[in-house]
């Protein structure tokens, strides 16, 4: 695994990425909107695989950490660009990706542990997709999909 630039990055989002940042006044938790519906693993391989995402990630009290891009290129490197909400520079990392037994895995950040499926934690509403926290209620990322 190679990373850019070494973070305190595990708790973000455990697949993928986090960041040490945060807003600079408190919000109300985005909550997952009414009409959401869960994202098996089938179909959590056919939104990410080979794909480019963009969104914005949240603390649970519903702060904006940042924005982010993904790109999962179709040759297993997971390239992603952060840039932290309130300023800051721009952080740029690369991991992996992989099908492992039909569910979509990817490498976290700066672990390199590599997580795999939906874990009932992915949901959609038309074309934005929504991972929450543990609580399957507030929203953790956003991203069009």
């Amino acid at each position: 695994m190679r990373v850019h630039k070494k973070l305190n990055l595990h708790r973000l989002l455990p697949f993928a990425f986090g960041v040490a940042a945060g807003s600079a006044s408190p919000a109300l938790a985005e909550k997952l909107p009414a009409g959401a519906h869960p994202v098996n693993d089938s179909q959590y391989v056919e939104l990410l695989a080979g794909k480019t995402v963009s969104g914005t990630a949240y603390k649970d009290n519903g702060s904006r950490l940042g924005t982010y891009k993904t790109r999962y290129k179709a040759d297993g490197r997971k390239l992603l660009t952060w840039k932290p909400y309130g300023g800051g520079p721009t952080q740029n990392f690369a991991v992996r990706w992989e099908i492992r037994d039909g569910l979509f895995c990817e490498q976290g950040v700066p672990s390199g542990t590599m997580r795999c499926g939906a874990r009932g934690l992915v949901y959609r509403k038309g074309g934005t997709c929504f991972h929450t926290f543990s609580d399957k209620k507030t929203v953790r990322f956003k991203y069009g999909c």
